[in-house]
């Protein structure tokens, strides 16, 4: 997973992101959520849930709208097509529960199927998704591309310190702004 990004850059204007510096490695934070590497042609991604709203009907729980898989796996795909990456990490939780990427309707899985097609894909293990996934790909707890470290959930014993610097996921900070009538929380 070493060398040039020989597909081309990727322009702020594509990303609504913001570059910033972590370790020495100049990394975009996409406006969709995702990190992009370009001197790595990587794209990582985190907490896709796939399958919750499926999850969550079946509890008789909290009505999601039925096409989440497919929202997530658009903003995925429009993010591949805007870097044209050639490795993507999905840094766990893409799936919302163990039995998540077996329950995929045929037509969802062909489309991570046609995603994979080319790329270098690892599904990094999360608390929703642990063990391996029998869907494409690579599967990993973590995975060290140096500088980088990259695991779910953020370590508790400096093993990123050690590395150069910790790109994780799990975590969903939201912002709330109160008014005089209401409070709002967004991502």
């Amino acid at each position: 997973m070493t060398g040039q990004n020989t597909q081309g850059s990727l322009h702020k204007s594509q990303t609504n992101g913001v570059a910033f510096t972590l370790a020495g490695v100049n990394l975009i934070a996409m406006g969709s959520g995702a990190l992009w590497w370009q001197e790595q042609s990587l794209l990582c991604v985190t907490d896709l849930h796939l399958g919750k709203s499926e999850r969550y009907a079946r509890a008789g729980g909290a009505g999601l709208p039925p096409y989440q898989t497919q929202d997530t796996l658009l903003k995925l795909e429009t993010d591949l097509e805007a870097c044209r990456a050639s490795t993507v990490i999905c840094l766990g939780d893409s799936f919302d529960h163990a039995e998540a990427a077996g329950e995929l309707a045929e037509d969802d899985r062909l489309w991570i199927n046609r995603l994979q097609a080319g790329r270098d894909w690892i599904w990094i293990e999360g608390n929703h998704d642990p063990g391996p996934l029998e869907i494409g790909g690579s599967h990993r707890a973590v995975l060290s591309v140096h500088p980088l470290f990259f695991q779910h959930i953020a370590a508790h014993d400096h093993v990123a310190d050690v590395m150069g610097g910790e790109v994780s996921g799990h975590y969903h900070p939201k912002a709330r702004l109160k008014t005089a009538n209401r409070s709002v929380s967004r991502a």
